[in-house]
């Protein structure tokens, strides 16, 4: 008889009391040790006239087995063994007073999990159940179909499910296949369908298609208007494809990250979850209210109990997670998302260790902290002051400064009209073909690749390393992930295929200037402020202010010996009145030689590579 495939909801109706049904579930977590309960079990008896319906005088057997769709297994579950003798007469009929020997010969192994509810498009929802998995073993963070039945947990008449048989199935995603008739309506997205060969009007073409189609998501899904480096930012990390070979380089970490850092009531928030809700992907979090174990993981006591369970993180692998009020994270608890965010990998150790796949698209969203962005010289700055750790910083692909005074307040206050969405039903179907492309199937070509090196190295030449957004080291790789999240926002393909065409870098190109030249960023202005101290202004005449002083050799030595500078140590080293160090401390600032931190002074990178010299 086929079981029926029903929802963990469903499961606990009471016409689907011990009956075998199949559900989907996603493990969430498990008890860190299992039990072992009877399978077998040999009786030492003699009948007797007084064992009335006793199984082993009527069956004429000693030697009892207890099959595992046996709802009375469950009564074993977490039961001291001194009354397992009493559980075997009531399940057998055995009489009260009969003095019962028994020897358990084999046993089952059963697993406590922890199961969430599978909706649409494996979006979990807040159902929750205990299962006991009864022989075999469920991975955590997987998607199982398993056959089961409801029962009462005897102790406190919990509802719990009893997993006799499972198989491990794949997402929605990893099944998904587009089809012809959906090929040719997602052609809508792509402006240069009909452009065989690229142009350099492209940039300027893709960037009008993004233009009226965030207006159309402003007027009909946001209501957010003016803001298209927002929904563009946002927009971006939702169509990143996860992995990818890129300059015969494998590029493990492919999906996108940003931080969108703004003022109060600037949209941020309004945009994202009027995304998820739209696309019918991600899941919301807040900062505020969400611990390290609630983001990644942790080991928990539940019913005396440890158990291990993941967080929103890993939970939405190879999916998207919005953290909202980001900033009120503790600072030491976002050092501890380097591995999850740098190989997407979680990773719980304590008295025992987990690991699972977190290849999740992250957005952060936050406030500044304790100010607002115009108060900032450079709004990017604001960066950190959130978050410590320089090395946390450059793993975001980039960052967008969002200000109060961006947008004309008359333009916010405006009659609008109803705006009709012609993208509304296919949106979903893009992004499930980006999500599902395996790395194989991300091409960049040839031409491609040769733009995204040659625009990397101007990116690294126009911004400074002091926010460390844009480096060098690495600068090629954050284009290509923008590129490629471009490229399937366009849905730009050949057969299978997400093909990165160079327009499509050049568009990150214009993106990541875009969003660093914007006055509330500032990011360009630091760097060229920032670029102006690597070199001494005026060397000529700071070599003939050195050069004046008679103990010039023990000047010099000081720098070069002292990490830290200031006026007292200065007028000791010399033996000069503090007025003289005070003159020599004006003349290095005014030469770009120094820095003012707190109370002393720093040495900027060329008065390090002059003191090298000299």
């Amino acid at each position: 008889m086929k079981k029926p495939l029903i929802t963990l909801e469903q499961a606990s109706k009471t016409k689907y009391y011990r009956t075998p049904v199949n559900i989907q579930v996603h493990i969430t977590g498990k008890a860190v040790l299992p039990y072992q309960i009877p399978k077998k079990i040999k009786i030492q008896c003699k009948p007797k006239r007084s064992c009335g319906n006793c199984y082993i005088k009527k069956n004429k057997t000693n030697l009892l087995f207890l099959k595992k769709n046996n709802p009375e297994l469950i009564k074993f579950i977490n039961t001291n063994e001194i009354h397992f003798g009493n559980i075997i007469k009531k399940m057998y009929d055995i009489p009260y007073r009969c003095d019962l020997k028994y020897d358990i010969t084999d046993v089952y192994t059963i697993e406590e999990v922890y199961l969430n509810e599978l909706h649409r498009e494996n979006i979990k929802s807040n159902i929750s159940r205990i299962g006991y998995c009864i022989n075999t073993s469920l991975e955590t963070n997987n998607i199982y179909m398993i056959d089961c039945f409801t029962y009462p947990e005897p102790k406190s008449q919990k509802i719990v499910n009893i997993i006799t048989n499972s198989k491990k199935i794949k997402s929605n995603i990893e099944c998904f296949e587009l089809t012809l008739k959906e090929k040719k309506i997602l052609n809508k997205f792509n402006p240069l369908y009909k452009n065989k060969k690229s142009d350099e009007n492209d940039v300027n073409i893709i960037y009008s298609f993004l233009e009226k189609l965030y207006e159309i998501y402003s007027g009909n899904v946001t209501r957010i208007y003016k803001r298209f480096d927002l929904h563009m930012a946002i927009d971006l990390v939702f169509h990143s494809p996860l992995q990818f070979y890129f300059n015969n380089e494998f590029v493990h970490k492919g999906w996108l990250e940003t931080m969108i850092i703004g003022d109060t009531r600037c949209g941020k928030g309004f945009v994202s979850e009027s995304f998820v809700k739209y696309y019918n992907f991600g899941e919301i979090v807040s900062g505020e209210n969400v611990s390290f174990a609630g983001l990644v993981g942790g080991i928990q006591q539940i019913s005396g109990r440890w158990v291990a369970t993941w967080g929103k993180i890993p939970l939405n692998n190879r999916k998207l997670v919005i953290i909202d009020e980001s900033g009120e994270i503790d600072p030491k608890d976002f050092s501890r998302l380097s591995r999850i965010r740098s190989e997407g990998i979680a990773e719980i150790t304590k008295i025992h260790t987990e690991r699972t796949q977190a290849m999740t698209r992250l957005i952060f969203l936050t406030n500044p902290k304790n100010r607002m962005v115009n108060t900032y010289s450079f709004g990017i700055e604001t960066v950190n002051d959130l978050i410590e750790n320089a090395e946390d910083i450059s793993r975001f692909d980039y960052i967008l400064v969002v200000s109060q005074n961006e947008v004309n307040i008359s333009e916010i206050n405006k009659t609008r009209k109803i705006v009709s969405n012609p993208y509304e039903e296919i949106d979903p179907i893009l992004i499930q073909w980006i999500w599902s492309r395996k790395p194989e199937q991300i091409i960049f070509e040839k031409e491609t690749t040769d733009t995204i090196l040659k625009l990397a190295i101007k990116l690294g030449n126009i911004y400074s390393s002091k926010i460390p957004l844009i480096q060098g080291e690495n600068i090629r790789i954050k284009l290509a992930k923008i590129s490629a999240a471009i490229a399937g926002r366009l849905f730009s393909h050949d057969k299978n295929d997400l093909v990165v065409k160079s327009s499509h870098v050049k568009a990150a190109y214009v993106f990541l200037n875009m969003i660093y030249k914007k006055p509330c960023s500032g990011y360009y202005y630091l760097s060229q402020l920032h670029k102006e101290t690597q070199e001494i202004y005026n060397q000529g005449s700071f070599e003939d202010y050195i050069n004046s002083f008679e103990n010039k050799p023990d000047l010099i030595h000081y720098f070069i010996s002292n990490n830290y500078i200031t006026v007292t140590d200065i007028s000791e080293c010399i033996n000069q009145p503090k007025e003289i160090a005070k003159e020599i401390i004006s003349k290095l600032l005014h030469h770009r030689c120094v820095t003012k931190r707190y109370t002393f002074y720093v040495k900027n990178q060329c008065f390090n590579n002059w003191l090298r010299k000299h």
